[in-house]
């Protein structure tokens, strides 16, 4: 695809083809296809999506923040807002059209707003208590909330963004907590993706070392390609 813009006279150089790419997907040219391998294919909009459907601004809100709600949940009305940049009156009026099929929640004084898939795993503990991933950086587990406190503690925040420079590390979440940020070191066969705790004194514990490697695994073979 940046052949065919540098042949239409399109220069692709210092990040311009990447977002001339995501301008046609703003626009409804083209959308992401499937991957091939590990490099990511685009599709015409108008092939990819035959039939879609139009909305007027209130309906697209009131689906927009439904969908939010199911992806992200338990999640803030001010959450939405600030993620989306639409007014809180009206994701207010959006909450209101499609709040009968979220549920609810209110903790420690504030309201959050949850898919009812989601608040039915709630019912027998919270899940994934055990579990360990190794997530990218910018990921939505941590940038998609106002208040981030929840799942990374204030004092750990500088770590994640050295600098507050908004430039996000990629980060080990064990038990639905940030406990630190990855790496990769190394290349080819040699590489190794290696842990970095919040408190190097004290490093994860063998179940959790052994999640984290099979999530390191996973990331070397996608590598691989």
């Amino acid at each position: 695809m940046f052949g065919a813009f540098e042949a239409a006279g399109q220069v692709t150089k210092e990040q311009r083809g990447v977002h001339l790419l995501g301008l046609l997907c703003q626009t409804a040219s083209i959308v992401l296809g499937p991957l091939a391998g590990n490099q990511q294919k685009f599709a015409a909009f108008d092939e990819w999506i035959p039939e879609s459907r139009s909305l007027e601004r209130e309906e697209g809100i009131a689906e927009w923040v439904l969908r939010y709600m199911r992806s992200h949940g338990p999640a803030t009305e001010r959450d939405f807002s600030w993620w989306s940049g639409i007014p809180l009156t009206e994701v207010r009026q959006g909450l209101g059209s499609a709040g009968s099929e979220l549920v609810k929640l209110v903790f420690e004084g504030t309201t959050y707003w949850l898919s009812r898939s989601t608040a039915e795993l709630l019912d027998v503990g919270v899940p994934g208590g055990r579990s360990v991933q190794a997530l990218p950086a910018f990921d939505e587990f941590l940038l998609g909330y106002t208040n981030r406190s929840l799942v990374l503690p204030s004092e750990h925040a500088d770590k994640i963004v050295p600098g507050g420079n908004g430039v996000f590390k990629k980060i080990i979440v064990s038990g639905g907590a940030v406990v630190g940020t990855w790496g990769v070191q190394g290349s080819g066969r040699a590489a190794a993706v290696v842990p970095i705790t919040f408190d190097e004194a004290k490093p994860m514990g063998s179940a959790a070392a052994a999640g984290f490697r099979k999530a390191g695994e996973r990331y070397l073979t996608f590598l691989a390609g």
